[in-house]
Parts: C-alpha cells; sequence; structure tokens
C-alpha cells in the first residue's frame, strides 16, 4: 500500500471566530505555505476554496503573486471546484451549480486552470443531486472524510463510485486515517493502512497533513517527518503528491469499486439544521429573489438590454460565502450571525432594486 501525501490547512471561513479572522488566518496561512516551499523542494501544498484566493489578492498582492507563481510551478495545488466548501443539503440546486461556476471561473482567470475534484473533506452530508452536478460539470472526483464520522453505522467504502439520482457517478475516496489535519507521523500510516476498508481492491490512500479547521497548515516538523516516511521500516512508503495525481492513479482500476447508490447521509451534525433559522431563512429569499433576477437579465439580455452583470456576480459571491458549511447550517459562534443578519437585508434590498 501507498499514501499519497498532499499538505492542506482546512481554514473554516467563519466557524469560532468571524469571517474578518478567516481574511487574516488565510494570509498566515498563505504566507507560510510559500515560505516553507522554497525550503523543501519536495513539498506540495493544496487549497480548495477561491474565496480565500480572492481576498489574498485583494489584501496582499504580493503574496498573491508568490502563490501564482507556485501553483505554475505545480507546487501548489488548487484542489476545490467550488466557490466556498459549501453545505449541500440547505442550498439549492442552482446554489450548488454556482458554486462550481464561479469556483471554476476563478481558478481559469486567475491560473490559466481548473479544478478536478470536489474537495469537500468537512461538510455535514451529500446530497444524491451531486453526483449529477459535478459529473456535468467535468469534475468526477470527490474527496472528503465526513462520511467516517457516522455516530452508529460505519459507512461500508473508503474508495468507491458514488452514482447520483440521474445514474451520474464520481469517483470519491475518503482518506482511511479519518482526518484532514492528519500529524503524518507513523502511527498516522499504520492507523490509516489498518482502517482502510477498500486496500484489498485498492493500492492506493491518501492522506491530509498540516494544522487545519483555524488553517495553518504543515510546520516544518511535518516535513522532517514527510522526508523520513518515504522509506520507514515498519510503515508502508509515503509520496509526496497532488490529489490530482492520486485520483489518476486511482481510476486505473475504477471498474474493481464498489458503487454507493443516492443521498450520503451523516449520522452527526444534525441539530445544525434546526438552529440560526433566520439565516437559513435569509438565504431561502436571496436564492429565490436572486433567482427571479437572472430570468429577468437573462430576457434584458436576449433584447439588448444591460445586464448588470458585475453586481450580480458580486452579489452571488457573497450568498455563496454565507453557504459555508459552518456558517448556513448554524454551527459557528453567534457573532457570525449578527454580521450576517446585518448583510442579508443590505444585499436583499440590492436584488429588489436590480429586478425593479
Amino acid at each position: 500500500l501507498t499514501f499519497y501525501a498532499t499538505g492542506h490547512a482546512h481554514l473554516d471561513l467563519g466557524w469560532l471566530w468571524p469571517i474578518r479572522e478567516t481574511k487574516r488566518k488565510a494570509l498566515r496561512t498563505f504566507s507560510t505555505a510559500v515560505r516553507l516551499l522554497e525550503r523543501y523542494p519536495d513539498y506540495i501544498f493544496g487549497a480548495s476554496q477561491p474565496q480565500q484566493f480572492r481576498w489574498v489578492k485583494e489584501s496582499d498582492p504580493v503574496l498573491y503573486e508568490k502563490l501564482k507563481r507556485k501553483v505554475a510551478e505545480g507546487r501548489i495545488e488548487l484542489q476545490g471546484a467550488m466557490w466556498t466548501e459549501c453545505d449541500l443539503n440547505l442550498t439549492s440546486g442552482e446554489s450548488l451549480v454556482r458554486q462550481i461556476l464561479y469556483g471554476q471561473r476563478f481558478w481559469r482567470e486567475e491560473f490559466g486552470r481548473e479544478a478536478t475534484t470536489a474537495h469537500l473533506p468537512d461538510v455535514f452530508g451529500f446530497s444524491g443531486a451531486l453526483p449529477q452536478i459535478l459529473h456535468k460539470s467535468g469534475v468526477d472526483n470527490l474527496l472528503t472524510i465526513k462520511m467516517s464520522w457516522n455516530t452508529y453505522n460505519v459507512f461500508p467504502y473508503h474508495t468507491f463510485r458514488w452514482q447520483g439520482i440521474d445514474g451520474s457517478q464520481v469517483l470519491v475516496h475518503m482518506p482511511p486515517e479519518g482526518t484532514y489535519n492528519s500529524d503524518l507521523l507513523p502511527y498516522s500510516v499504520a492507523s490509516g493502512e489498518k482502517k482502510y476498508i477498500d486496500k484489498g481492491l485498492c493500492d492506493a490512500a491518501c492522506i491530509l497533513y498540516g494544522i487545519g479547521d483555524g488553517g495553518g497548515g504543515p510546520g516544518p516538523a511535518y516535513l522532517e517527518r514527510l522526508k523520513r516516511l518515504k522509506n520507514l521500516s515498519g510503515v508502508s512508503p509515503v509520496v509526496s503528491s497532488t490529489t490530482e495525481n492520486f485520483f489518476k492513479h486511482l481510476r486505473e482500476r475504477t471498474d474493481d469499486y464498489k458503487t454507493y447508490v443516492g443521498e450520503m447521509y451523516l449520522e452527526k451534525h444534525q441539530a445544525t439544521y434546526t438552529t440560526q433559522a433566520r439565516n437559513k431563512r435569509y438565504n431561502r429569499l436571496a436564492e429565490r429573489d436572486l433567482r427571479t433576477m437572472d430570468l429577468f437579465y437573462a430576457a434584458a439580455y436576449l433584447a439588448g438590454a444591460s445586464d448588470e452583470q458585475e453586481a450580480r456576480d458580486r452579489i452571488w459571491k457573497e450568498i455563496l460565502l454565507y453557504q459555508f458549511h459552518d456558517i448556513l447550517p448554524g454551527s459557528s459562534i453567534a457573532r457570525v450571525y449578527h454580521e450576517t443578519d446585518k448583510r442579508y437585508p443590505v444585499l436583499l434590498a440590492e436584488i429588489a432594486r436590480l429586478t425593479q
């Protein structure tokens, strides 16, 4: 068994801190990553949310240019196809499509490439409609660890084909260690190998290592361990790799994997769907009004009128931000909702103005 290791810094856009602190966390995380990429030539770092890159571009253009160079060199992987790692149960189908539309557009315009994988390690369950949306968007891979967090029933696979309600399929891998914040210790590798349900069918697994949730990513100690784990007696070998190359390897034996059909329901975090009702209501009102606005502007565009594209894109991106998987479900601190409660009425008023 070979483990493909990618450095990662899972950063919740809002959770135990407000959004403005996330902006500072992103700067610290990316500046650390760039410094360590220069120091360790075999290090590959992955980042998954275009929203964070946009914040860095706006607040630190010098750092952003360094990020662009590292992406061009293949040292930083653009992992996620969505604007944010959004909730998949409360968001509408149109919002999920927009998450991919704006996410992939940002990667393409800023870096000249698109992501091939939906990187959603921490979302609270997976709608059965998602495989169709991903497949039709040209995204045929999904990486998560979340279904290993079930409270009662052990999810039956780590590497498998997921079939949606229309028959579309995507290839899914769940790092068997069960975390997106691996310490990359010998124990991490041994634990992943022991837990790996599909190791009889598949000769590879993924490790996402580094300090996450609040960002930060791998420090020097992680990268020193990576050097040693490449060839350490008693544990499976570890190679530094992008998740894209990992999925390319998995696809060499796609027909061997089992198929899971329909919704992947997570037996955890259910209470998040019955809290912060005002925030959830605002999201649904915004989705409804955005649909009406876009319908009117599509007709106006065909008639030769102005389409106000820049304003509409700006509103959509802010709504997509608030659909992040710790904001929309209701698992963030109260301060996050004090701020979204102020912004939603402003956005709804602007949508109404544009729709008149």
